[in-house]
């Protein structure tokens, strides 16, 4: 079979005749592969060379007058803050602000109202899209706010849209489970991507990135790719026995458990996605996404006892809140269960419902009669 070649590759001769390969994105400046090429640690260099950053092209070509959009604009830009957010983050906020430059870069900052960046936020169909807008203006203004260029935050003020989908990703039930596993047998690269999802409990950025490299002494030992400049956070797992099983069947040679239908590791967190979904799809199951195995683990876990203090050392969330919001249907079904199941509360229904279907039945001597037709 042919092999695909990669894309954005370059080469060149140095003054010693020797070849040099980079990946060169348009507009940007060329990265070095220093490893052999064609060799796994090649291709992890190229997959870590497309997802780096990309410096922002059209807006840095403009002049910024002072006090202008274009001048936060493109401070922001340079900031520390931005360059420290993550490369999904960094990148979504400076098409925002590319499209936001060409349109508005010219004004003056203080025109801008909360009135327009409502307008804004509300012209997008989607919900989300509206408010990534309205964050990343926030984070404009509050970075132009913290060196004293401006005097208010007008994106402050701006509600965010209500999610079209307030639940987030749906979690996969036991029955997406076994329809899954029913057409992606062990074996396959979807089903031990599944496991990896399942007996991990991480978000597809991480699972992405596994490999032989993050295992020590039986332990998946790695930091989250979420929020890693920031807050990183670092996760250590046990390799259980159906997880090693899976993995060994066949051990991977690459640096990533998960490889592409050409044997190398995906590019990018939108590739491996998109897969997923598609893995998904094939198997019937619409409407489902590697996040909803992450929010079904987690249910999964509460439901067979676990404490939300474990579920996070698990999953690597910091707080409780989002475990609660994971964990919100199992904890309501144990509720119910212990409530409804209960004995007592059995009986007591029961007893209700025998006294109202014999209400007609004479009373007995010395009880008081109910006024009945005074209640209807």
């Amino acid at each position: 079979m042919a092999v695909t070649p990669l894309k954005y590759l370059v080469r060149d001769r140095d003054r010693h005749g020797n070849v040099r390969v980079y990946v060169r994105l348009p507009g940007q400046k060329k990265i070095r592969l220093r490893s052999p090429e064609g060799t796994p640690e090649f291709h992890f260099e190229y997959a870590t060379a497309i997802a780096a950053p990309r410096d922002p092209i059209g807006a840095s070509k403009r002049k910024a007058a002072p006090g202008t959009m274009r001048q936060l604009i493109l401070n922001y830009i340079a900031s520390r803050t931005a360059r420290d957010l993550a490369p999904s983050t960094r990148n979504t906020r400076r098409r925002i602000l590319d499209r936001l430059d060409a349109k508005i870069g010219d004004y003056a900052w203080r025109l801008i109202l909360p009135e327009h960046i409502a307008r804004w936020r509300d012209a997008p169909d989607e919900p989300e899209a509206g408010n990534h807008i309205v964050k990343t203006l926030r984070a404009v203004f509050r970075h132009a706010q913290s060196e004293g260029c401006v005097s208010a935050n007008p994106a402050a003020s701006v509600a965010y849209r209500r999610s079209n989908n307030p639940d987030g990703y749906t979690a996969w039930s036991e029955a997406d489970f076994a329809t899954f596993v029913k057409f992606h047998p062990r074996g396959t690269m979807a089903h031990k991507a599944l496991c990896l999802f399942l007996f991990t409990g991480q978000r597809l950025s991480d699972v992405r990135r596994m490999g032989p490299q993050h295992v020590c002494d039986g332990w998946l030992v790695f930091t989250q790719q979420k929020n890693r400049a920031r807050k990183p956070v670092r996760v250590e797992l046990p390799i259980i026995e159906p997880l090693q099983a899976v993995l060994d069947d066949p051990p991977s040679h690459q640096l990533a458990f998960i490889t592409s239908e050409r044997g190398t590791p995906f590019q990018s967190d939108a590739s491996f996605g998109n897969r997923f979904i598609k893995w998904c799809k094939e198997a019937g199951l619409e409407g489902r996404s590697a996040h909803g195995i992450r929010k079904g683990c987690a249910s999964i876990l509460a439901s067979l006892g676990l404490t939300d203090r474990q579920i996070m050392a698990v999953t690597g969330h910091v707080t409780s809140k989002e475990i609660d919001r994971y964990t919100a249907a199992a904890n309501r079904r144990a509720m119910a269960e212990s409530g409804l199941g209960s004995e007592t509360v059995a009986l007591e229904l029961a007893r209700l419902t025998e006294q109202k279907a014999s209400k007609s039945v004479p009373p007995q001597s010395g009880s008081v009669p109910l006024p009945w037709k005074e209640l209807k």
